[in-house]
């Protein structure tokens, strides 16, 4: 017996299949489902008549008064990942907030770290407008790789690293307010240009 699922179905069994998981009460992705509705429907602690209980557990660039985050954090496996305009990249635990490790200097136009499913943390460090690609183990902090290439990003902290991890590689654009900006492909085992364009 042969079955043909086509495109339509495919869709449909998607979204029936994140209804079921959404109605178990799981937060599946950002806006919880979707249609990122941003709702849980089966949440019951946090009501009206709860919403005041609510207390912060911690935070960070919260009321300190130096550190300040224009970036969105990567999250893996209840670690937190931030980068910041005045510190390295730092690995928190998610659920409480304590310090698992730091890595390189501070950087001031580092843009947001980039996570893979198996938690390696891609990361620009670099001072002035030169940053290398760094890969280091999202448990440890020990670097994996660095590229031997640098990537100008003039004055901008909102360029994305972007990971194909189908073709086991990490996207990044180099000098991009230039005409001969590029497009380069690395290797996310080895850090090594797979190719330009």
């Amino acid at each position: 017996m042969k079955i043909i699922l086509t495109t339509v179905t495919m869709l449909a069994l998607t979204l029936t299949l994140s209804v079921v998981a959404d109605a178990q009460g799981l937060w599946q992705h950002f806006g919880c489902d979707c249609q990122f509705t941003a709702c849980n429907p089966t949440e019951t602690q946090i009501t009206p008549a709860t919403i005041n209980q609510i207390n912060r557990l911690w935070g960070i660039g919260c009321d300190e008064g130096y550190e300040q985050f224009s970036r969105s954090p990567a999250i893996w496996n209840n670690r937190l990942y931030t980068a910041s305009s005045a510190s390295a990249l730092c690995c928190w635990d998610a659920k409480t907030g304590e310090k698992k490790w730091a890595y390189g200097e501070d950087t001031s136009w580092v843009p947001q770290p980039t996570v893979t499913s198996t938690g390696t943390v891609l990361y620009l460090e670099g001072s002035s407008m030169n940053y290398s690609l760094h890969a280091i183990n999202g448990l440890s902090g020990i670097k994996l790789w660095e590229s031997p290439i640098q990537f100008d990003l003039g004055f901008s902290d909102t360029n994305v690293i972007c990971v194909d991890e189908v073709r086991n590689q990490v996207l990044m654009v180099e000098y991009p307010f230039a005409e001969d900006g590029k497009l380069y492909a690395l290797d996310l085992t080895t850090g090594q240009v797979n190719w330009y364009m």
